[in-house]
């Protein structure tokens, strides 16, 4: 029997402070609205810093195989993880990825087309939808302003990394 932290492939037991992460960062995805099991998958794999296949990914996590392999094609889609290989090896590992910079820089573009959306269907909504063209005016308002400041920390955070 291997220790606890060590990497062997096949020890399915986690320390339990990796566990208490990996269990919590599951619930802050799933708060935000996303699969808990996918929050849980970039958690272990962040902590663990080595690539895991889908089986090692399953067994840790006691998660179906199904739900682990739908869940780490989503976080490869979105940038949160990539795959790799092994010579000789017809298995696929996945690796977290540390592409913070960028994957914050394609949500401030999705949030920069939402606020086009949302000015574009105000200007579009009749006369009768006030309300509903003030709270529009006020949301985009929000995001006009958060948006500059998130960009500049962008841009502080890849010159501090940049050195």
């Amino acid at each position: 029997m291997t220790q606890l932290g060590r990497d062997d492939d096949r020890d399915s037991r986690m320390h339990p402070a990796v566990q208490r992460f990996v269990e919590e960062v599951g619930l802050l995805w799933e708060q935000d609205g996303l699969p808990r099991t996918a929050g849980k998958i970039v958690a272990l794999l962040i902590v663990e810093d080595r690539e895991f296949d889908l089986e090692e990914l399953a067994d840790r996590l006691q998660a179906s195989r199904g739900s682990v392999s739908t869940n780490t094609r989503l976080l490869e889609s979105q940038g949160a993880l990539r795959r790799t290989s092994r010579p000789g090896d017809r298995r696929t590992y996945y690796r977290a990825t540390d592409e913070y910079g960028r994957r914050f820089e394609r949500a401030l573009e999705r949030l920069a087309h939402l606020v086009a959306l949302i000015e574009r269907t105000r200007e579009e909504l009749p006369p009768e939808m006030e309300r509903g063209r003030a709270r529009l005016a006020e949301m985009r308002g929000f995001f006009e302003f958060v948006l500059p400041r998130a960009r500049a920390v962008l841009e502080d955070w890849s010159r501090l990394n940049a050195k």
